[in-house]
């Protein structure tokens, strides 16, 4: 279906006539980038603190389990070797 202009002999806008109309800025990333400034100075930090937390416990718990595993293993040899006696 086509439109009908309103006015036929006027020249159609251009696009940031439209933009301008609507206002939309011409900026891709919006006029206020700066706003988000504060979210990364505190969100980034606060993402790296996160993983190196996570990350931390998550090597003590593979840490203490694998000493847990080996020491369940050497009790049992050691279970098994003082009943050869």
């Amino acid at each position: 279906m086509r439109s009908i202009p309103l006015y036929p002999n006027s020249p159609s806008p251009s696009p940031a006539q439209i933009r301008t109309e609507i206002g939309i800025s011409n900026y891709p990333v919006g006029a206020n980038w700066f706003l988000t400034l504060p979210f990364l100075i505190t969100g980034l930090p606060l993402a790296v603190t996160l993983t190196i937390a996570i990350a931390s416990k998550l090597h003590h718990h593979i840490h203490t389990t694998a000493i847990a595993r080996q020491r369940a293993y050497l009790e049992r040899i050691w279970q098994i070797n003082s009943h050869r006696l």
